[in-house]
């Protein structure tokens, strides 16, 4: 008989202790469960990893690395220096980052004016 790491993490949300697990599962040992709470645990962080469904996009008055020091909460985040921030205007940020799925993060209170506009904007979060 075969247990999966479901049937396992389900027996102990569902309240049995892991000594009660391997009593009604005596081909199990200790080791097995801690596996499956192992593999549990490196799932979700990995989900949360590559599922963040936030894409930060760091405004000129940012550091880039912030970007970088964020890349394993936010892996697809970068900074609006690749878009030439000298000579892109605030709204053609704005319309890069909801083009392509990003939230702005600035210090700019302007970004904010852009996002209650009428015009369509990403959410914005300023820094301040």
């Amino acid at each position: 008989m075969r247990v999966t790491v479901y049937d396992v993490l389900g027996y102990l949300a569902s309240g049995m202790t892991y000594r009660e697990v391997l009593d009604e599962f005596p081909y199990l040992r200790e080791a097995d469960i801690l596996a499956c709470l192992s593999y549990a645990a490196d799932r979700e962080r990995s989900t949360l990893a590559r599922g963040s469904a936030v894409k930060l996009l760091f405004d000129h008055n940012l550091p880039p690395r912030l970007a970088r020091g964020l890349a394993d909460l936010f892996p697809e985040s970068q900074h609006v220096y690749p878009l030439d921030p000298a000579r892109a205007s605030d709204q053609e940020i704005c319309d890069f980052a909801q083009r392509r799925g990003f939230a702005v993060v600035t210090q700019e209170a302007d970004f904010v004016d852009i996002a209650f506009s009428d015009r369509a904007a990403p959410p914005i979060r300023p820094d301040r």
